[in-house]
């Protein structure tokens, strides 16, 4: 028997240009699919939700987030960029156990939705070892939420397991896209390897048919000019997720767009640390939809 959930009489905001927004609707959900949206959806047997008096809408899109760190919030509240590397990934990164990853991740995806996040991308270079890496695949999935898992390094070089294990986790828990957990790389890039290891990364990657996240335009680093040297090497494309973009020069930002990659953005943090201003508006201008 098919599973029904009703969530009725909400405002409900569709975000879709044809429905519009409904002053007072229905969601029918089936399974794990919302199957109809409109007013006095009849659904006998189904379970009903009373959203009178409250909003309806699709769940918030985190594309960038570093769900372990949930376990030490706001201990870099004041810290520049070049603090956060030295104490976040020099210090405190190699003191944390498989077992602190599960419950960082778990905590962090919990804190999600609460606050409306309903699926995240989790920026995980916290791969001290592969029990690391399945820590915080079951974190994330007993949390319930959507979530990519973006399997990285703490370091450069990284360790001699961690293209071997990306592809064991990519075939013990991540077989199917349609699946609430799939799998991307989060790769150090240009500005925190080298070349030759994005080049590696991304091919990696490629051949799992997962997409790429990485950082460029952080701060001063941002003058390595990591999307020129990666659109030397022919890396560019749709599957890479590009990180701050703060330095990055707008021609720079074009080839991000013209090669039809991503861009995430993270003002409140970039601001604070020094990376510098937020890309927002170069991007839009350079034809990029930023998140």
């Amino acid at each position: 028997m098919n599973h029904e959930m009703l969530i009725r009489g909400g405002t409900v905001l569709t975000v879709d240009p044809e429905l519009g927004d409904l002053p007072r609707g229905d969601v029918l959900v089936r399974d794990d699919r919302i199957v109809a949206v409109g007013p006095d959806i009849p659904a006998a047997g189904a379970q009903v939700v009373d959203a009178t008096d409250m909003i309806v809408m699709p769940g918030l899109v985190d594309t960038h987030r570093h769900l372990w760190q949930s376990a030490t919030r706001q201990i870099a509240a004041d810290w520049t960029l070049g603090q956060y590397a030295e104490r976040m990934l020099g210090v405190i990164g190699p003191r944390f156990t498989a077992e602190d990853v599960y419950i960082a991740d778990l905590m962090g995806a919990l804190e999600c939705l609460n606050g409306g996040v309903t699926t995240v991308l989790d920026w995980s270079h916290i791969m001290n070892t592969p029990e690391h890496a399945d820590a915080a695949v079951h974190g994330l999935a007993d949390s319930g939420m959507r979530a990519v898992f973006a399997y990285g390094s703490p370091k450069s070089p990284a360790a001699k397991w961690y293209a071997s294990d990306l592809t064991r986790v990519a075939g013990t828990y991540c077989s199917s896209k349609d699946q609430l957990l799939t799998l991307a790389l989060a790769s150090l890039g240009p500005e925190f390897s080298s070349v030759q290891e994005t080049v590696e990364d991304v091919r990696l990657a490629r051949e799992l048919d997962i997409p790429t996240s990485l950082h460029v335009g952080a701060g001063m680093l941002g003058q390595r000019r990591a999307v020129t040297r990666m659109a030397r090497s022919g890396l560019l494309g749709p599957d890479i997720v590009y990180v701050h973009c703060n330095t990055c020069t707008d021609e720079e930002l074009r080839l991000i767009a013209e090669s039809g990659g991503h861009a995430s953005i993270s003002p409140r943090v970039e601001m604070q640390m020094g990376h510098g201003y937020p890309a927002t508006g170069r991007l839009i201008a350079a034809g990029s939809s930023p998140a």
